[in-house]
């Protein structure tokens, strides 16, 4: 990858460098990316610091023009990176004129030619390298292909290679005459890595808010199908994780902690996400509307993000502090996710394609085992006293209920439920294919994807989905407009079963499944049941399409003024059905009209409008960069389903034809509608590259709000003092950067649903009926008060690279104050209505935290490298203020001065060693178990946030090879296996209900210090017992928390670059082939499942093996 400010095109001699001409302070900024002349060179800097050239007029006529990148930068690093190692004298005069001239130059009359080609890492030819002849300022440089050709007088001539952005090298003749190279990347160039801010771009030293940074080739080391999965241990400060392991699940990105105190009915704390300058438009919603394996809770769903193609992005960035984030207002309230996706590069056309395959397959918990579940069930009756036999010959049925998986069941047969259900192999194919080049004036991009994936449950449920893009940039000869438009459009097939079949494996291991001949099994002994595989049969079917489409364009009205304007449009669109047919309906239950259909069609649109004026001039020693603008965003969101029953034929499900009007239910649809305007603007002021100054506003207008709270008004101060730049740190020679920066800022908050602050009534039967008549029943109280939540964020931090910039060291301290959250509250029924949306006023939630990153060059040397990035959050959420809290129906769930995922419950004291039962702690020493906070045995216990969490990514290249992998870790209390069976009534040890391995550590005589207590069959609940003999559920304690940390290889990948010459004999410019996996160890206390889903309940991530190869031609 290329970093520069300047990527030059450059094939001149020059004999003095001229990085001492002019004053070390001035600067020039450059406005937008652009291709000049060196007589334009001479011009910018002219029209920016008062410096004038003098030269024959023709002198530089036949140069290679020079492609500038915006930003800022020192005019003497412009002036000699332009005509750098050329054969020129200068003369500055004290009038501020500068006399160019050329020197005399005489030719060896011996000499050789060499000839090569100049790569990076990955194969790609780079342009407008600088070759030299060591000790001369004789040289060349690299065409668009990165081919070169140099005259050399003898064999014992040096050629050395130099680019911005890339490691020089040196290389002896010795009578050679082709020379190839590959180039490593330069880490020591800090200034000149680009960072997409959104409305403007900076770079790593001179930015003075928090933005992270995951470049595509960090991407590409990732075996997976959604962008967010690729993030995850790479970022600090943004906690990712995934609801499952089932094709397009979503994750739940959450950025510096949780702000919300209803996570289901109010306000939503999801990052923003922009593609290409353009907001999803489903505001961050699960884009499905009917129940699936993939939506098995209310905090999963299918992913928006599965549509996009990981191979398109070019990076993403995360905008995390007040600083990054008020120019987005009240849209930015919980952090922006910036993804830009690839763009044309000049240059000859360029194909690539690249193709992997792969295998995943699901981690499965240690479950009991038919052996095992008998005798548990037997040591369970035993403890009971209970007789087997006599329960088996009872004439009561629901005593012979108890024991049916014994006594009718076959106790020999060991199903292994887990292997079974989702034990599979999973497959997976990508194939993705490009074409780029440009001239200097227009560049272009053209690419298509296809991505197939099934899944590790019986049965044939593919998972696809096709995209293709394009992206053209250009600009006009004199430079003065340029635009760029991107489109991209893909369609996505998920399918899946009706239900995650994770829920099964709590089954007994002896539960059959098929009969001999094949069918499913559905009465075994006259006990009948519902057969989990029969969910299968009961497909989910989901079709979407996203359509993205983006025009920028900008013209430069003067030299330092430029107007521009963006226009973006997202549509996203879902069709889902779910057939139920009669062969999955247990056949003692069927009527012959059992077939159902359901299906639903969704989408989400917007579309965006941003005009916006920037202006840059140097003062001296400063620079000042200005941009105002405006947003105008619309977005609508419709939607409906419609339910059918009584199908006598299975093969006319889905069939209109054939249904008639009382087959039909009550259908439901939905729609809305949202507006959002915004004025914005930024003024950035830098003195002398020490001193930095960033401030941006934003007044915000919502329609989610009434006329007299509809527009607010944010914005953020942030600061940078590059130190480094100081003469005492100057002094000390073993520091090459240190910055300190802080910002301070507010930000809002509107994610909550359309028109809740107005009276809002439902219309159809589905909502209430008068004596057969549709009616308007009320839905949504008028609430006038309705207004922004209040996020105050503050932030300090210093950079600091020591050691020739080969250790690297970043640490932030930040905290965010979210006040007045958005609730859906509830009101007493007999209002006439379950909740009301309404602000909790001066209620305060606070985030706080330290984020440190690490980065180190731990070997660089010609053929070996070995880097190595380490970072870690340590967060902090606790819930402040909240006045009348203990009168509010909030008072069970949280505790000022605990954090909200604080879990407020019993406390588990063990198991009684005399008694085998579980003891409760009894607070209020009165003998019994209350389950009440207040005056009750309810206690603060567990903070379930995590307490740190980070990853460790290192890379090993030696020649050609490359190793890259990355541990991720968590230390975190979370649910154990007994949170996945709350929904039960019976306890360990009751008929059909099988349990994870673990139970078998459990107390059998009295005595025993067990951590899980004897099996019994006779408590009503999940048999927690309190001092008095009562027992309440499972839930009310916090027996079901356990500490679910771990450190999982997250990624690890191999490639493998053919070198130049196997290149040429197979006719292509770059080959790589490589082997990836994920999820490949985890390393974990928790017991019995997936420490990051934590529950038996839903598919955990699962673990993938891909390789492939990538060929340019």
């Amino acid at each position: 990858m290329m970093r520069t400010f300047i990527f030059l095109f450059c094939t001149v001699v020059f004999s003095l460098s001229p990085k001492e001409v002019l004053s070390q302070n001035t600067k020039v900024t450059i406005d937008a990316d652009k291709t000049v002349t060196i007589d334009e060179v001479f011009n910018i800097i002219n029209q920016q610091t008062g410096y004038s050239f003098i030269y024959k007029s023709d002198l530089f006529k036949d140069f290679p023009k020079v492609n500038l990148k915006k930003g800022v930068i020192q005019a003497n690093k412009l002036l000699q990176l332009s005509i750098e190692n050329n054969d020129f004298n200068f003369v500055v005069t004290k009038d501020n004129t500068i006399l160019i001239k050329e020197k005399s130059f005489k030719d060896s009359w011996m000499q050789s030619l060499v000839s090569g080609i100049v790569k990076d890492q990955a194969g790609v030819p780079i342009a407008g390298v600088t070759i030299l002849i060591k000790g001369t300022y004789t040289g060349t440089a690299t065409d668009f292909d990165g081919r070169y050709s140099i005259k050399v007088p003898n064999a014992e001539n040096v050629l050395v290679f130099s680019s911005l952005g890339f490691e020089s090298q040196e290389i002896s003749v010795n009578n050679q005459t082709v020379i190839n190279i590959t180039l490593k990347e330069s880490i020591d160039e800090l200034g000149e890595v680009t960072i997409n801010a959104g409305y403007y771009s900076t770079t790593e030293r001179l930015k003075t808010g928090n933005i992270s940074k995951v470049t595509s080739k960090e991407i590409s080391n990732t075996p997976t199908a959604d962008p967010m999965a690729a993030l995850q241990g790479r970022v600090p400060g943004v906690e990712i994780t995934q609801s499952s392991g089932n094709p397009g699940a979503a994750f739940e990105v959450q950025i510096r902690g949780r702000t919300q105190i209803d996570r289901i009915n109010g306000a939503s704390d999801a990052p923003l996400y922009i593609i290409d300058n353009v907001p999803m438009a489903n505001g961050n919603e699960y884009i499905n509307q009917l129940q699936s394996a993939i939506s098995a809770s209310s905090l999963s769903g299918l992913s928006p993000l599965y549509s996009l193609n990981i191979g398109d992005i070019e990076s993403v960035e995360i905008l995390k502090d007040a600083d990054a984030t008020a120019i987005y207002g009240s849209r930015g309230a919980s952090g922006v996710v910036l993804i830009t996706t690839k763009k044309g590069k000049k240059g000859a056309p360029k194909f690539d394609i690249s193709v992997s395959n792969g295998v995943s397959v699901a981690p499965l918990p240690d479950m009991l085992t038919t052996k095992e579940y008998v005798a548990m069930r037997k040591e369970a009756l035993k403890n009971d006293g209970l007789d087997l036999d006599a329960m088996a010959n009872s004439t009561s049925l629901s005593t012979r209920n108890k024991v049916y998986d014994l006594a009718q069941y076959d106790t020999l047969r060991d199903n292994n439920l887990a292997k079974q259900l989702i034990g599979g192999t999973a497959y997976t194919t990508d194939v993705q294919a490009s074409l780029s080049g440009g001239n200097e004036l227009t560049q272009f991009i053209l690419g298509g994807a296809y991505h197939k994936e099934t899944t590790v449950v019986p049965g044939n449920l593919p998972n696809s989905r096709f995209s293709g893009r394009f992206n053209v940039t250009t600009t006009t000869p004199n430079k003065k407009f340029t635009g760029s438009f991107s489109a991209s459009y893909a369609s996505t097939l998920n399918t899946s079963s009706s239900s995650d079949l994770s829920f099964a494996l709590s089954l007994a291991p002896n539960y059959k499944l098929y009969e001999e001949n094949g069918d499913l099994a559905w009465n075994e002994g006259g006990y009948k049941s519902d057969n989990p595989l029969s969910y299968l049969l009961k497909k989910y079917e989901a079709r979407s399409t996203t359509l993205n489409g983006n025009a920028v364009l900008s013209y430069k009205l003067f030299p330092n003024l430029i107007l521009k304007s963006s226009l973006g449009y997202n549509l996203i669109t879902s069709e889902e059905n779910r057939i139920t047919p009669s062969t999955a309906i247990n056949p003692l239950n069927r009527t012959g009209t059992d077939g159902a259909y359901l299906f639903g069609d969704s989408s989400f649109k917007s579309w965006i409008w941003e005009p916006q004026l920037e202006y840059n001039k140097s003062f001296g020693k400063g620079t000042l960069s200005t941009l105002v603008g405006g947003t105008y965003q619309s977005q609508e969101r419709k939607g409906y389903t419609i339910s059918i029953s009584g199908y006598g034929d299975d093969d006319q499900i889905g069939s209109l034809s054939v249904v008639t009007p009382n087959m039909f239910n009550i259908p439901t649809s939905t729609f809305s509608e949202y507006k959002y305007g915004a004025f914005f603007g930024r003024i950035n002021y830098n003195h002398a590259d020490k001193y930095i100054l960033n401030l941006s506003g934003r007044r915000d207008g919502s329609s989610r709000f009434g006329p007299d709270f509809r527009f607010s008004n944010f914005g953020a101060v942030g600061a940078a003092w590059i130190l480094s730049n100081e003469s005492f740190i100057k002094q000390m020679s073993f520091i090459s950067f240190a910055k300190l920066r802080a910002s301070y800022g507010i930000t809002g908050n509107d994610k909550i649903s359309d028109y809740k602050y107005q009276d809002v009534y439902g219309v159809g039967f589905s909502t209430g009926s008068y004596e057969g008549d549709v009616a308007l029943t009320p839905s949504s109280l008028f609430t006038s008060t309705l207004h922004w939540e209040k996020n105050i964020k503050t932030e300090v931090a210093i950079d600091f690279n020591v050691l020739k910039d080969n250790l690297q060291f970043s640490a932030s301290w930040y905290r965010n104050n979210s006040s007045d959250p958005l609730v859906s509250y509830p009101l007493p029924g007999i209002t006439g209505y379950t909740s009301v949306v309404n602000n909790l006023n001066d209620v305060l939630v606070q985030n706080q935290g330290l984020e440190l990153l690490i980065s180190s060059n731990n070997i660089r040397s010609r053929n070996f490298s070995w880097t190595t990035n380490f970072n870690i959050t340590l967060p902090s959420n606790k819930l402040k203020r909240f006045p009348g809290l203990e009168e509010s129906t909030y008072n069970s769930n949280y505790t000022i001065g605990e954090s909200l995922n604080t879990i407020i419950a019993g406390h588990v004291i063990g198991v009684d060693p005399d008694t085998g039962l579980y003891l409760l702690e009894d607070y209020n020493d009165n003998g019994s178990f209350e389950a009440a906070l207040v005056d009750g045995d309810f206690r603060s216990q567990l903070d379930t946030d995590p307490d740190f969490y980070g990853g460790l990514q290192n890379n090993i290249t030696y020649k050609g090879v490359s190793l890259d992998f990355l541990l991720q870790f968590r230390k975190q209390m979370g649910r154990n296996w007994i949170g996945s069976y709350t929904s039960f009534t019976s306890p360990v040890g009751a008929a059909g209900i099988n349990y994870p391995a673990v139970v078998l550590d459990r107390w059998q005589n009295p005595g025993d210090i067990a951590d899980i207590q004897k099996f019994t069959t006779t408590a009503s609940f999940l048999d927690l017992y309190n001092l008095n003999g009562g027992h309440i559920p499972a839930y009310f304690s916090d027996l079901q928390y356990t500490d679910v940390s771990f450190i999982r290889l997250k990624n690890i990948s191999l490639s493998y670059n053919l070198p130049e010459k196997t290149l040429k004999g197979l006719g292509v410019s770059a080959l790589r082939i490589y082997s990836q996996a994920q999820n490949l160890l985890t390393i974990t206390p928790y017991k019995a499942g997936d420490p990051e889903t934590a529950t038996l309940n839903r598919l955990p991530p699962l673990r993938t093996i891909v390789m492939g190869a990538q060929i340019s031609f």
